[in-house]
Order: C-alpha cells, then sequence, then structure tokens
C-alpha cells in the first residue's frame, strides 16, 4: 500500500521535470520512469505468492505503457525480453506476445522488474535490492 505522500512526490517530480525539461511526452515518459524506480519498486520484497501477479502486472504496465486487466500468473510477457547491457530488449526466438512493443514504455522500471520476476521464480523470494 501507497500513501498519498508517494503519489504526491512521483506527481511532483514529473511536474518538475516538465517545467525544466519541457512537457513532450517522452520527458514525462522518462520521470514517470525514474520515478517509479525510486519511490516504488524499493518497497517491493515477498514471495511468490506475495508479489507474482502484482510484479507481473506491473511488468506488463512498464512494458506496454497501458494498464490492463491483471495477467494470468503464466503471462508469457516476460519471456519475449532479454537484458543486454542493462537494457530490456525484445528476445530473438522468445515466446511471442503479439501487443509486445519493440522498446518498452518505461525502460529502466521495465528492465529492473524483469530482473525481479527473474530471481522470483528461481528463488520463490524477490526484493528490490539483489
Amino acid at each position: 500500500h501507497f500513501g498519498y505522500r508517494v503519489a504526491n512526490e512521483i506527481a511532483r517530480f514529473v511536474t518538475l521535470a516538465a517545467r525544466q525539461a519541457g512537457d513532450d511526452p517522452a520527458t514525462l515518459r522518462t520521470a514517470l520512469d525514474l520515478a517509479i524506480l525510486q519511490k516504488v519498486l524499493p518497497k517491493f520484497h515477498g514471495t511468490q505468492q506475495e508479489l507474482g501477479d502484482l510484479l507481473t502486472a506491473l511488468f506488463d504496465f512498464a512494458v506496454t505503457g497501458r494498464r490492463r486487466a491483471l495477467p494470468e500468473p503464466s503471462d508469457q510477457l516476460p519471456l519475449a525480453w532479454r537484458l543486454a547491457r542493462d537494457q530490456l530488449v525484445s528476445a530473438a526466438g522468445g515466446a511471442a506476445v503479439a501487443d509486445a512493443p519493440v522498446m518498452p514504455a518505461l525502460p529502466r522500471t521495465a528492465a529492473k522488474l524483469w530482473g525481479m520476476l527473474k530471481r522470483l521464480r528461481q528463488q520463490g523470494f524477490a526484493s528490490f535490492i539483489e
């Protein structure tokens, strides 16, 4: 659960970024990406039962940039990506996901969530800190 303070800090960060760097969509998306990475993701730690669905839904949002119905726990979207030089890239020969974009909407957040989901599957536990 997040309080209004976290939401207000994210909104303020994005607003200040717009004032300083311009309010084009790419700038706002980058500011949102950084804010989620810094203010939201560090709060997540737990087991597969606690985080599986939540991290999958957040990963889906970070990749597609839109909110959809909660993905199934067996969602194949993370399999369509791989990490290369700390950036998430489409996996050649990976599971095909029809609506997966070429680049994640929130690349930093998506890369971190991808790693957390990988650890969650391998170890049954994940946290922001590796």
